[in-house]
């Protein structure tokens, strides 16, 4: 597990040093399978800024994708 923490804690760092600033980010919300696996590693790095795995992480992230996709065919002309 110890080998696992530490290819997460290289992932979000790699994030971190693409995000520029994030003076202006309130939160941060985890969505899908793997939230609660990046929530420690996203803490220690983002450690200003509150992170929650919201209630139904899968849910939530086919919702969104449901969402993108209304949007996209509603752009759509007829």
């Amino acid at each position: 597990m110890q080998g696992i923490a530490a290819q997460l804690d290289a992932s979000v760092l790699e994030i971190y040093g693409h995000a520029g600033s994030t003076e202006n980010l309130a939160g941060i919300c985890l969505t899908g399978g793997g939230g609660e696996f990046f929530r420690p590693a996203i803490t220690k790095v983002f450690s200003d800024i509150p992170v929650q795995v919201l209630r139904d992480p899968l849910m939530v992230n086919a919702r969104g994708f449901l969402f993108a996709g209304k949007s996209a065919l509603a752009d759509r002309p007829a």
